[in-house]
């Protein structure tokens, strides 16, 4: 397994939704894009900036709940992409593994700076260079399902504007959205 690093949230200009984008933390830093939902993009930023709510969220219960159990999380993997899905695990001090989404999983890494991780084979599949962007093909054949094929185009210069455009959550709170923070 391939140690990663979060770079940032992104925007995957075709389809405008978030992407998490790692990257390796040594190698050749091939990079991992996953598209994500926009609520998961706030979670992933609030995590990745430490940002302390007045009330627990999903994430700090699963924690809270690991801990009450005696257990940490020890790391957290990418293990496989089926399907144009990615699917990840928590993998507790015991060893013992639990499937979880990428946001998630990452998420509760960043929170507990537990490391991230990614199997070669989902890096050889799905991953790029920095600085290009990933594709969804089908491969020739009436009886092949899709695969990943890295797209050898540079991001365009309005690519990279696009991306920019969500740069909004770098100054988004979590307490923006609490409309109640007496509940």
């Amino acid at each position: 397994m391939i140690e990663m690093r979060v770079v940032g949230i992104g925007v995957d200009a075709d389809r405008q939704r978030p992407l998490l984008m790692l990257v390796e933390s040594q190698g050749p830093s091939r990079l991992l894009q996953i598209w994500i939902a926009e609520p998961e993009a706030f979670e992933l930023t609030a995590a990745q900036r430490h940002v302390s709510r007045s009330r627990p969220g999903t994430h700090e219960l699963i924690l809270a709940v690991l801990a009450g159990s005696g257990r940490r999380l020890a790391r957290v993997a990418i293990t496989a992409l089926h399907h144009h899905t990615y699917l990840a695990e928590l993998i507790l001090d015991n060893d013992v593994r639990i499937s979880a989404r990428p946001s998630d999983a990452v998420t509760l890494a960043l929170l507990t700076d537990a490391p991230i991780l990614a199997h070669e084979t989902v890096l050889d599949v799905a991953a790029t260079k920095p600085g290009m962007t990933i594709t969804f093909g089908r491969p020739s054949g009436p009886d092949t399902a899709p695969a990943a094929v890295a797209d050898s185009t540079p991001v365009e210069p309005d690519t990279h504007a696009r991306i920019q455009k969500f740069r909004f959550l770098d100054a988004v709170d979590p307490d923006d959205f609490d409309p109640d923070p007496d509940r």
